[in-house]
């Protein structure tokens, strides 16, 4: 235990340690004296001291490891055995001492601040979270009020469209298609959007069951194949013969699958082919989205996965909201998955996820 009152001495003269000790008790400071640097470091091995006082006199080198071997403050001064030196030593420590409790006093003001300092931010952590998780309620609703009706909107453009209430002229059948095509790219910001809002409120926690991957593929293919043939696409799947089982929420997955033919669409000229593939590989099955578009600058490509990108903007109204990438990747992470993009320009790319093979616990989205 350290002994405030208690100061080690180290001097090489026997006789100016006894005068050096002997006024210094005067002082009421109690001090024990030793002669180099091996016993200096033998009592510092035994007790800690309140601080060091090592006559300079001694070499360098010896000083040195009595410091090293310290845990108190080292004091390194000229010191001589005559009578009135030891007042002196003990007035030097003394001041020494309050320097030393004037610094403890600052450091504890310090740590005051920073614990009262992190509360703010702490605080101000919490108050941003909540106007976070109230700014996706609020998003969640005004996108969710806006689908009913922009799906009614494109009932009845349909409706006109497919001339049930009469045959239509020219401009109009091309004013009634012009109109459909913004309400889809209106409904898929809106939809984009409340994924988004419900994936950010936990909302989208997964629902693992063990489903038939390669029928899940079809599904989606039979869904999506309407949509890719009207844009002037092809179509096709390269799927193994045998059943590839995996835990997987099914929702999740198609909306991936949904949103990767998607993007193919929109960022492939007229008469392109869309490939979906998938394969058992290690480290699980790999599924592969392949296009014949106008494929991706390499700059670009660290950036198609970030929320509201540029990517692809050289290319006008295809571009999208910017969100849909950004939903798979969370989305296969969820499932303890990753996903890549493999592309150059003019050549097309293939975006391509794995998910592992084998029930696993759903991640944070």
């Amino acid at each position: 235990m350290t002994d405030p009152a208690a100061i080690l001495v180290v001097h090489p003269d026997a006789s100016t340690r006894a005068v050096l000790a002997r006024q210094v008790r005067a002082e009421g400071l109690e001090t024990v004296t030793c002669g180099d640097a091996a016993a200096a470091r033998e009592l510092l091995a035994r007790r800690r001291f309140a601080a060091v006082v090592v006559d300079s006199s001694l070499p360098r080198a010896e000083q040195d490891r009595i410091a090293s071997a310290a845990a108190a403050p080292v004091l390194r001064a000229e010191l001589n055995g005559a009578e009135g030196s030891g007042a002196g030593l003990a007035a030097a420590l003394a001041q020494a001492v309050g320097r030393l409790a004037e610094g403890a006093r600052r450091d504890r003001e310090a740590r005051r601040e920073a614990v009262a300092v992190a509360k703010e931010l702490l605080e101000a952590n919490r108050r941003l979270a909540e106007t976070d998780r109230k700014k996706n309620s609020c998003l969640a609703v005004a996108t969710h009020e806006l689908r009913t009706p922009l799906t009614m909107v494109t009932g009845y453009l349909k409706l006109l469209l497919g001339e049930s209430l009469g045959s239509l002229n020219q401009k109009q059948r091309h004013l009634l298609e012009e109109s459909r095509r913004h309400v889809e790219r209106l409904t898929e910001l809106v939809n984009s959007m409340l994924d988004r809002c419900r994936i950010e409120a936990g909302a989208a926690d997964l629902e693992l069951q063990e489903i038939s991957y390669v029928e899940c593929l079809r599904g989606v293919a039979a869904r999506m194949r309407e949509f890719v043939e009207e844009n002037g696409h092809t179509l096709r799947l390269d799927l193994p013969a045998e059943d590839l089982r995996l835990a997987a929420d099914p929702g999740a997955v198609e909306q991936i699958l949904l949103n990767l033919i998607g993007n193919a669409v929109k960022f492939t000229p007229a008469a392109g082919t869309i490939t979906v593939s998938c394969r058992a590989e290690e480290g699980g099955v790999v599924t592969r989205v392949q296009d014949t578009g106008v494929g991706i600058e390499p700059h670009e490509l660290d950036k198609v996965f970030e929320e509201f990108n540029r990517v692809g903007k050289r290319h006008g109204d295809k571009k999208g909201a910017g969100l849909g990438l950004s939903i798979c990747k969370r989305l296969v992470q969820a499932h303890h998955g990753e996903i890549w993009v493999e592309s150059s320009p003019g050549r097309g790319s293939t975006f391509c996820f794995r998910l592992p093979q084998g029930v696993a616990q759903p991640a944070q989205p």
